[in-house]
């Protein structure tokens, strides 16, 4: 599919190591340093969003797939072309809009600008990959399609998020149940934690139900179980009040 896959020599070593820089420091910027446990593990709750651990490792896949579809066009179609450079300059905005997500959902209370972030970064991996088997890197374009499908996601995702205005209310409610083990003191360490049960989502963790009016209010089992009094607490998170 396209030029062989080869690393004949150090300049092939510190092209990739390059791409694979850029595109991992982008990431990591984006999302670890914007990262906000607690409010994904509500998130994780409530959303279709997966559980914290496959969804870094999707996130953290596509990058370094994303890495090597960049090098593979500079490798192939050097990017003093023309339309290396045009391949490789949507590159640049596509990775720069996609890992504006993570941080216009935990920095903000702002669906809609997920919205707009999510909706550039598909249009981005559209036109990349358009481009990619437009100019024959095929192997690359393979790549753009998954940037296709998990930026759709996102943008599903933060669709949900726009009809679901009470959930950011809710959060501030509830923020303090979602603890780190770290937090506990001994006494809670050494109670009886609650039995676990499994996500209607699908998740990394265990929860532990709390009834509140005829619904229920999980937990993550790694997180100190609340103490607040869930019965006087309305739980309609909907976009209805």
């Amino acid at each position: 599919m396209g030029c062989p896959v080869a690393l004949a020599d150090s300049t092939d070593v510190l092209n990739a190591s390059f791409w694979a820089a850029f595109t991992l420091v982008a990431h990591c910027l984006g999302t670890y340093m914007c990262w906000n446990k607690r409010w994904y593990a509500h998130l994780h709750t409530w959303t279709l969003a997966p559980s914290e651990k496959v969804g870094q490792t999707i996130l953290v896949a596509l990058a370094m797939a994303n890495a090597f579809a960049a090098w593979r066009v500079w490798f192939c179609d050097d990017w003093d072309t023309t339309r290396g450079l045009v391949v490789l300059a949507v590159y640049v905005f596509m990775i720069i809009v996609h890992n504006l997500f993570v941080p216009s959902i935990m920095l903000t209370t702002s669906p809609p600008l997920a919205i707009v972030v999510a909706l550039g970064a598909s249009i981005l991996s559209i036109v990349f990959t358009v481009f990619c088997y437009l100019y024959h890197h095929d192997w690359s374009g393979l790549i753009g399609i998954a940037d296709i499908v998990i930026n759709l996601a996102l943008l599903i995702f933060a669709i949900q998020l726009q009809t679901m205005p009470k959930v950011y209310a809710k959060y501030d409610e509830v923020k303090d149940a979602y603890q780190s083990p770290s937090q506990r003191n001994t006494s809670e360490k050494t109670s009886s934690a609650p039995a676990p049960v499994q996500s209607a989502i699908g998740g990394q963790y265990a929860y532990s139900s709390i009834p509140t009016g005829g619904q229920d209010l999980r937990f993550r089992a790694n997180a100190a179980t609340p103490n607040i009094d869930y019965s006087t607490i309305s739980m309609d998170i909907g976009g209805n009040p």
